[in-house]
């Protein structure tokens, strides 16, 4: 989420929109921390193997 977005979604009235703009940028962060954590795994293995 870029600082932009997100300043709207604070000034944002709670609405039907608001709430779908939440679900997804959840599920894109849901997929942000996995991403993030598969690659501090991947580093992980690779500090230990060198």
């Amino acid at each position: 989420m870029s600082s932009q977005s997100f300043r709207n979604f604070q000034k944002e009235p709670k609405n039907k929109k608001r709430c779908h703009v939440a679900k997804k940028e959840g599920r894109e962060g849901k997929v942000l921390k996995v991403f993030l954590l598969i690659q501090h795994i991947v580093l992980n293995i690779f500090s230990v193997l060198i």
